[in-house]
């Protein structure tokens, strides 16, 4: 078993890079800052160090001088944002590589993988004064697997491109109710669902997102919606039901099938087929509906552990993993390969996104705890890997 340090202020990168990396032989410990990294090295004998080289509101030059004096056989491998200079600086304090930030994955792993091969045979150190970062255990999933081995290539424009473009304010809708599970755009108005009070809500897409009406039945327990051009789709993970709604005063239910998944999820229509989420299995699901029975096109293991959301563009697919707030951008291939992982606006940092969707321009997320859902521009979110 060898352990490795991500000394890194932002828990996204801390997560991609952890993602990344798992393997049946490798353990993880987080760091903030510099006082919980010296404290990691000796007592978790750290065999690795992957270091942020900007460390907000610390010297992280002095932080590499201060870990090679207490462990200088530890190799450090520096994450510099693209344009940063000290290069140098980190590589001649005795850092054994530096990679640009946001970091190609395959750059990242090939890294980590030449520095464990220097990794030290432990020596005790007595160094045990201050509160150690807990072990981060990840368990690997055959998902994420086949998302890395197959990244696209996408270069560093577009983090280019989304870091030095001017942010769009975030718009954030307040509903009057909780337990948001699903969202879909229909025009001019935006669709949700209430998988507790099992209800359908309609609301028109003006500044204050005003309710216009709410559908209510006691045998729905929607987890996602989608609207077809025509009618209104529903899932129910509890019956494990996808069900067809008459656009009529009382969506009354014209057309119910057993749905695809065992835990359904985070509906979407594209104009040619659906696509589903499977937070329980860790899948998505495209499938269309035709003779009134379903027939699946394809499905893929989802990068993320919880998928909930699915949005198409042209020839993009994008998901959300709600358990670490991802958003994943795949290419329509054969492998569903991923090209970008971009991490949530520092505004969403500490919401448990529910449900996801998107339009030509933007992206809409519920957070089902704070009742909100935020129309976020993509230029609003952060690249944190690509290949």
């Amino acid at each position: 078993m060898q352990n490795i340090l991500i000394i890194e202020p932002d828990p996204a990168i801390r997560k991609i890079a952890i993602q990344s990396l798992q393997g049946s032989n490798l353990f993880f410990f987080e760091a903030e800052n510099s006082e919980t990294a010296l404290a990691n090295i000796p007592q978790n004998h750290i065999h690795l160090c992957l270091l942020d080289g900007s460390l907000e509101g610390e010297d992280a030059l002095e932080l590499v001088v201060q870990i090679k004096k207490k462990a200088p056989q530890v190799p450090l491998i520096i994450m510099q944002g693209i344009g940063e200079e000290g290069a140098e600086s980190f590589l001649d304090a005795g850092a054994l590589k530096v990679i640009a930030k946001p970091f190609n994955l395959n750059e990242l792993k090939e890294s980590v993988a030449e520095g464990l091969s220097r990794a030290p045979a432990w020596v005790e150190t007595k160094d045990e004064s201050l509160p150690v970062k807990k072990p981060f255990p990840f368990k690997l999933t055959v998902g994420l697997l086949l998302g890395l081995t197959f990244l696209g290539a996408a270069g560093y424009g577009g983090y280019r491109y989304y870091q030095n473009s001017k942010i769009i304010p975030i718009q954030i809708f307040v509903l009057p109710y909780e337990h948001l599970a699903g969202i879909t755009l229909n025009g001019e108005e935006v669709w949700t669902v209430d998988w507790f009070n099992q209800s359908i809500y309609r609301h028109a897409q003006d500044p204050i997102l005003s309710q216009q009406k709410d559908y209510k039945n006691e045998n729905w327990h929607p987890t996602g919606i989608a609207f077809d051009g025509k009618n209104i789709w529903t899932l129910n993970s509890w019956a494990k039901k996808l069900s067809r709604h008459a656009n009529d005063a009382g969506l009354s239910t014209d057309l119910e099938l057993p749905s695809v998944g065992t835990d359904p999820s985070g509906l979407y229509y594209d104009g040619e087929s659906f696509w589903q989420c499977d937070a329980g299995q860790s899948k998505i699901y495209r499938f269309k509906v035709a003779d009134n029975k379903i027939e699946v096109l394809t499905s893929f293991n989802s990068p993320g552990q919880k998928p909930i959301g699915v949005y198409r563009q042209a020839n993009d697919l994008w998901t959300l993993d709600s358990r670490t707030g991802l958003i994943y951008r795949h290419q329509i291939d054969k492998h569903f390969s991923v090209s970008e992982v971009y991490s949530l606006p520092e505004e969403l940092s500490q919401e448990t996104i529910s449900c996801f969707t998107g339009d030509k321009t933007t992206f809409w997320l519920g957070a089902e705890k704070s009742r909100k859902i935020y129309q976020v521009h993509p230029k609003n979110l952060k690249l944190v890997a690509t290949n």
